[in-house]
């Protein structure tokens, strides 16, 4: 059985991955061509504004997962800190990063199903480290203040 130190270094290293896998998943699911032809060929007749279209599109999802990507990774190297906000941050962020991955395994593929299970792990480890981190704050020693 892992120590407390080794099953925080573990999550954060699996949620970073889980992070990375459906960043993909959702990168190369919408920049699929055909599938985005399909869908705007019904309401855009001119093929050039479709392809000056899907390359905006393109650039901005690109730019949207890239952000959450860096946004991520900063928030797991405070977490790695022992920040309690990023602890915080985190337990919320796996139930959401759980019910995306459920969603995605119900409806779309059985992709996410690992990163479901990761998430809901991180939940737990990232919970207990904000208990423990929260209940450090209530114990520490107030140094007496002279008068």
């Amino acid at each position: 059985m892992p120590n407390k130190s080794q099953q925080k270094t573990l999550a954060l290293i699996f949620c970073f991955l889980s992070d990375v896998t459906l960043v993909a998943w959702t990168y190369f699911i919408f920049t699929s061509y055909s599938r985005y032809v399909s869908t705007v060929s019904d309401t855009i007749d001119s093929p050039d504004f479709q392809i000056q279209l899907y390359k905006v599109i393109l650039q901005s999802l690109t730019f949207m997962l890239l952000l959450f990507i860096i946004g991520q990774t900063t928030v797991y190297i405070l977490a790695w800190r022992k920040l309690r906000s990023a602890y915080f941050y985190l337990k919320f962020f796996a139930v959401f990063g759980f019910a995306f991955s459920l969603f995605i395994t119900y409806s779309i593929s059985a992709y996410a199903f690992l990163p479901m299970l990761i998430y809901a792990g991180g939940y737990y480890v990232f919970a207990r480290l904000f208990k423990e981190t929260s209940a450090q704050l209530q114990t520490l020693p107030l140094s007496p203040t002279p008068q």
